[in-house]
C-alpha cells in the first residue's frame, strides 16, 4: 500500500461528547416547531426506502392531509411530539431504542400549503422523517413525515442534530456493559 495503516487505540464508533455543554444538550435535548404531515406503515422497510415509500403514499392521498403544527423534541431519550392544538394527539414519545432512521426525503420533495390561522404560507419547505419500530420487539416500522416550519430551523439542522444525538445514544447502549 502507498501509505501506512495504523489501528486506532480506541473504539472510533463510540464518540464521547467533548464538553459539559454538549453533554447537557444531549440529555435535555433541543426542540422546535414543525409541521406533522403524515405517518405510514412501512412494514419492515427502514432508512431512505421507508421515507421514499411514506412520502409517495402521502402525495397519493386525495385530498392531501391537513398539516398539524407539533413541537418536536429530540434528546438522548428519543423523540417526543406534542400536538400544539391537540387535534390529532396530545403527546407521543418514541424511545431512542425504537428509532431506526432520521433523514430528509431522498427524492427532495417539497411541501407548500396555506395553514389555517397562519399569516405566512408554508412554501417549498423540505420534507424530513424518522422511522421507528411499532413496538420495541416488532420488526414492523412506521415512518413519520414532517416539514420545516421556520426558516431558522431548517430540516437539515433538525436531522443532523437528531442523527448525532440518537446515533451517539444507540452506539453507547450497544457498547455498554450489561447491567446485572
Amino acid at each position: 500500500l502507498p501509505c501506512r495503516l495504523n489501528l486506532p487505540n480506541f473504539d472510533i464508533q463510540q464518540k464521547d461528547l467533548q464538553n459539559p455543554a454538549q453533554q447537557q444538550l444531549a440529555v435535555q435535548g433541543a426542540a422546535c416547531n414543525v409541521l406533522y404531515l403524515f405517518s405510514a406503515d412501512t412494514e419492515s422497510l427502514t432508512g431512505p426506502q421507508a421515507v421514499r415509500k411514506a412520502v409517495r403514499l402521502l402525495f397519493e392521498r386525495r385530498p392531501l392531509p391537513s398539516p398539524t403544527e407539533v413541537h418536536l423534541k429530540v434528546s438522548n431519550q428519543g423523540i417526543t411530539l406534542t400536538d400544539n392544538s391537540r387535534q390529532l394527539f396530545f403527546r407521543k414519545h418514541y424511545p431512542a431504542t425504537t428509532i431506526t432512521y432520521v433523514g430528509i426525503d431522498p427524492d427532495d420533495h417539497r411541501w407548500s400549503v396555506q395553514i389555517a390561522n397562519a399569516d405566512i404560507p408554508v412554501k417549498n419547505q423540505h420534507i424530513f422523517a424518522f422511522v421507528a419500530k411499532k413496538t420495541a420487539t416488532s420488526s414492523d416500522n412506521m415512518c413519520h413525515i414532517f416539514c420545516e416550519l421556520e426558516n431558522r430551523q431548517p430540516a437539515s439542522a433538525i436531522v443532523a442534530f437528531a442523527q448525532k444525538i440518537l446515533l451517539d445514544e444507540s452506539t453507547r447502549q450497544q457498547h455498554a456493559p450489561a447491567q446485572i
